[in-house]
């Protein structure tokens, strides 16, 4: 487990806890890219990813100011 998440060991989603990087994507389709809609549809996949993005940035940050971490 990550440095400061020990006591999330037994918890559902602690593999998930454990990866060091998320990848969101959607396929799309041809029509979006020969339409020019592509840009819009980045756009849209882009805002419902932002509570993923929130959290990564907040856990990044506390995983900075944890004062159990060590400098490297």
């Amino acid at each position: 487990m990550p440095r400061g998440y020990s006591d999330q060991r037994e918890h559902a989603l602690a593999e998930y806890i454990k990866l060091k990087s998320f990848t969101l994507h959607e396929p799309q389709p041809k029509a979006a890219w020969l339409s020019g809609s592509i840009v819009d549809e980045i756009v849209k996949l882009s805002k419902a990813a932002t509570d993923l993005i929130i959290f990564g940035t907040e856990a990044i940050e506390t995983g900075r100011k944890s004062p159990n971490r060590k400098s490297v």
